[in-house]
C-alpha cells in the first residue's frame, strides 16, 4: 500500500511500470546489484483494486526516490486521530461523527479488526476496512452504550 525505494533511473521506471501495469497486464522486472548479485521479481499482475499516486525526485546523478501510496479508499499512511476523523468525515461517510469519538472509534476498530495494521518499516500504516453501514451501527451502538456522548 505503501512502497519507498531508491535507486538507479532505469531500476526506479522499472518499478513504476510495474506499478502503472492494468489489471489484465502482467510484467517482470530484473534488477542488477553491484555485479554480482541479481534481484529479480517473477510476473507481477496488479490487484484491479489498487492504484498508486506516484513521486519521483532526483537525489543525486545517479539515483532516484520512489514514493507510492495507494489510492485504495480506507488506507491511512499514519495511524493517529486526525488521520482517522479525515478518513471518517471524507464522502464515503455520511455518519456525523465528533473529533473527540476518534480514541474510542479506533479502540472500536481494533476490536473488531476493522483497523488493520499494515506490515511496514519505520512506518505506522493502517487500512480501514470499514462500509458507511458497519459505521452507522458502531456509532448507534457506541452510543447506546454511552461510550460515545452526544454532549461534552
Amino acid at each position: 500500500m505503501f512502497i519507498s525505494c531508491v535507486g538507479s533511473d532505469t531500476a526506479i521506471k522499472g518499478i513504476e511500470a510495474l506499478l502503472r501495469l492494468k489489471p489484465d497486464e502482467s510484467g517482470t522486472l530484473q534488477l542488477f546489484g553491484d555485479g554480482t548479485t541479481t534481484w529479480k521479481v517473477g510476473v507481477c499482475t496488479r490487484d484491479p483494486a489498487f492504484a498508486y499516486d506516484i513521486q519521483t525526485a532526483r537525489i543525486s546523478k545517479t539515483l532516484t526516490h520512489l514514493v507510492a501510496t495507494t489510492t485504495r479508499r480506507g488506507f491511512m499512511p499514519s495511524f493517529t486521530n486526525r488521520a482517522l476523523w479525515n478518513c471518517l468525515s471524507s464522502d464515503e461517510y455520511t455518519t456525523p461523527v465528533l473529533r473527540t469519538w476518534m480514541k474510542t472509534l479506533a479502540e472500536e476498530f481494533l476490536r473488531k479488526k476493522l483497523l488493520i495494521h499494515c506490515q511496514s518499516y519505520q512506518c505506522s500504516g493502517v487500512f480501514l476496512d470499514l462500509s458507511p453501514r458497519v459505521l452507522d451501527a458502531t456509532v448507534c451502538e457506541l452510543v447506546r452504550l454511552k461510550k460515545l456522548m452526544l454532549r461534552e
